[in-house]
């Protein structure tokens, strides 16, 4: 009985709820899994028998029933580790889009389509800072952009800095959208 009380405290229990977090996301219902294929992928049994084979392993050099714990606990979480890594980006990038159907992403290949990149002032240069170029549109209108477009020559904060480095620099870091004006800055 008192195996059962020790292996019952907070400890015991926030680790076997951390090490099966993958499983419960992964496999119950409810949870999003009608818009995931549930099926093992080989490199994801692959991992799972190789848990079991180090599990099992560590079972026969184990002690007792707190070393075996420790080690399942470590293991458990690693395999966590490796299999949130094995289903991160793509996984979470799917979700993003089943949930926010309203938002749609483009991706151009300006090299094929240079009127693009003519037409949203974007240049190919090799050099330049617009290559990548995120544009937020709303209704078929640019209304953000990442890095912004160079300003024309009637800059007048650029005319007083004689300077080329410093020049350039204040360009690049107004283009990259860096603004530290006050307007900007919460506090």
């Amino acid at each position: 009985m008192e195996l059962y009380q020790r292996f019952f405290a907070p400890h015991y229990i926030i680790n076997f709820l951390y090490v099966l977090q993958f499983f419960v996301i992964r496999y119950v219902p409810s949870l999003g899994s009608h818009y995931l294929d549930l099926s093992l992928e080989p490199p994801e049994k692959i991992i799972y028998i190789v848990f079991l084979i180090l599990v099992l392993i560590k079972f026969k050099s184990s002690s007792n029933a707190e070393e075996f714990l420790s080690i399942f606990f470590v293991y458990g979480k690693f395999l966590n580790l490796v299999m949130f890594y094995w289903y991160g980006k793509t996984l979470w990038t799917v979700l993003y889009a089943i949930i926010w159907g309203h938002v749609h992403f483009g991706k151009i290949d300006l090299d094929c389509y240079e009127d693009v990149s003519q037409k949203l002032d974007i240049s190919l240069s090799p050099t330049s800072l617009d290559l990548p170029t995120l544009i937020l549109f709303k209704n078929g209108k640019e209304i953000g952009r990442l890095p912004q477009k160079i300003r024309d020559g009637s800059n007048e904060d650029l005319d007083k800095i004689k300077n080329k480095t410093l020049r350039n620099a204040k360009v690049t870091w107004d283009r990259l959208g860096w603004d530290r004006s006050t307007v900007n800055i919460n506090f």
